[in-house]
């Protein structure tokens, strides 16, 4: 696999991580419930290319989802800025629909480090997510094979590890919707 740097292209050794942030919608963060502690939120929009110029393509968290997410091994976490030692749940309902990758996750744990994420959220000042991957399957668009400059891709299957609450994103079409329990201002 080939990623796109400063320099040109890059051979990335197999089985990379990648993290693809998104700004707030893809984390979309629809909705917190206070109540219950479950954030709702989009971890990654479709469609349109990102700061890291790639595109996520409908269809490419399904096989993932299917095998290692809620319904199946369960093995899909929501973390804090990445860090494996912050983990803040894991989504009970994780599912593709036309804009992108849904979440609903409780966090309920107690942990301080937890309940300041919801503070953080609440405040305005975390509203993005990111998502860490392996990817799988993806094409290289060449809109002109002279300038590597322009070239992107998109990004058909991944092997989706986490989704984060993070405080900047790479993609720049998912605005926050709002909270649960209460309006903006408040």
């Amino acid at each position: 696999m080939k990623l796109k740097t400063a320099v040109g292209l890059t051979e990335v050794p197999k089985g990379f991580l990648e993290y693809k942030s998104i700004k707030a919608a893809a984390m979309e963060l629809k909705d917190i419930d206070f109540a219950n502690k479950t954030v709702t939120a989009y971890w990654s929009a479709f469609g349109n290319k990102d700061f890291d110029d790639d595109i996520m393509l409908p269809g490419c968290y399904r096989k993932t989802v299917s095998e290692r997410g809620p319904s199946g091994s369960n093995e899909i976490f929501y973390l804090k800025s990445h860090n494996w030692e912050n983990p803040l749940g894991k989504p009970i309902r994780l599912e593709e629909d036309a804009k992108g990758l849904y979440a609903e996750t409780p966090v309920n744990s107690g942990a301080t480090f937890a309940e300041d994420t919801l503070k953080l959220m609440a405040a305005g000042l975390m509203l993005q997510n990111s998502v860490g991957f392996q990817t799988i399957k993806y094409s290289t668009v060449q809109p002109d094979p002279e300038n590597w400059s322009t070239w992107y891709r998109e990004i058909q299957e991944v092997k989706l590890w986490e989704g984060s609450a993070v405080v900047l994103g790479a993609n720049d079409q998912t605005p926050f919707m709002g909270f649960k329990q209460m309006s903006l201002t408040e």
